[in-house]
């Protein structure tokens, strides 16, 4: 690490730093780190700021503050004291800021919280799932005569009195009956951060295996496994794993890999890009995709590619029609 001596470089050298930010010289965070570090008595004593940078885990800690008085400039200071100085004060934004967003890791770690929720199967006919940000691991179990979910809510960088705030007034979680449909939602509503990650909910769901299942997520990793039943998928961002699944199977992704292995029906997949691998088929596969490779393999019927975009396409034991419309 790198220090500083006993003097040190001044920050800036202008009168008044609220007049700096309504030039928009510099934000209001960084304006109170500075008001932080100097003196205020009507005229501003500005003091002084050494950063040591850490090469592990790559981040900027204050490793003292030296007081020492720079100036005694007023707010009536001319504004060419702004230009003259504005290469000067904008590169001690980025340390400020660097700074301000090492603080707010420092201050608070991530908080963790787990809920159960349990629903009867009886009457169910299918699963409906709407989630925000957060992996989503969902299972078919024979035989089992309700739905279990367990979600683990995270909130980043926020003390516990904080994170509760947050999931209290924006986190929604429900598991409900609506008609013959079991509908299970689990998000945050409002994103209240300028810089580091979302609060995010991960879903463990266990449901019975026959049900049909339809997903409405928005990202993180998705895995469906043994789940016989009909599949809709509808995913923003992140991979999507199904094995021995289905039924009809309906999957469209923005973007994020896709692995598909065992199905009972046919499967019909639209993507931006990632990826595409499909096995083990006992219907027709349908692609409509944007960019990434496409991998097909042993497909009892048919192989539609409506568009394979960018990217290689490869297949092989098609016992139907090979069909590629572009």
């Amino acid at each position: 690490a790198h220090g500083c001596d006993s003097v040190g470089s001044p920050i800036a050298e202008l009168a008044d730093i609220d007049t700096w930010h309504r030039l928009m010289l510099l934000p209001a965070n960084a304006v109170a780190l500075l008001k932080f570090a100097g003196q205020w008595h009507g005229a501003c004593h500005i003091g002084r700021i050494c950063v040591v940078q850490q090469i592990w885990p790559f981040s900027l800690r204050i490793a003292t503050v030296w007081r020492t008085e720079v100036s005694n400039l007023y707010v009536n200071r001319p504004i060419r004291a702004v230009t003259e100085h504005k290469g000067y004060i904008m590169r001690s934004i980025i340390v400020m800021a660097m700074f301000t967003a090492s603080l707010a890791g420092a201050a608070a770690g991530d908080y963790e919280e787990q809920r159960d929720l349990n629903l009867g199967a009886g009457g169910i006919a299918s699963v409906d799932i709407e989630a925000g940000a957060g992996s989503l691991e969902i299972t078919g179990v024979s035989g089992l005569d309700e739905i279990n979910v367990v979600a683990t809510i995270q909130v980043p960088d926020r003390g516990v009195d904080k994170a509760r705030e947050v999931i209290e007034s924006d986190l929604v979680l429900t598991l409900e009956k609506h008609g013959d449909t079991a509908v299970l939602k689990a998000y945050f509503e409002h994103k209240r951060w300028n810089f580091g990650d979302s609060p995010s909910v991960r879903l463990v769901v266990q449901m019975p295996d026959s049900l049909d299942l339809a997903v409405d997520d928005g990202s993180g990793s998705m895995q469906i496994s043994a789940v016989s039943g009909n599949i809709e998928v509808e995913d923003g961002s992140g991979s999507i794993t199904l094995t021995n699944v289905g039924g009809a199977i309906d999957i469209d992704d923005g973007s994020g890999s896709i692995s598909v292995d065992g199905v009972g029906g046919d499967i019909s997949i639209e993507d931006g890009s990632g990826g595409i691998k499909v096995r083990g088929v006992a219907g027709s596969v349908i692609i409509d995709d944007g960019s990434g490779s496409i991998d097909v393999s042993d497909v009892e019927e048919d192989l539609i590619i409506v568009d394979d975009g960018s990217g290689g396409l490869d297949f092989s034991d098609i016992r139907g029609r090979v069909k590629k419309d572009s």
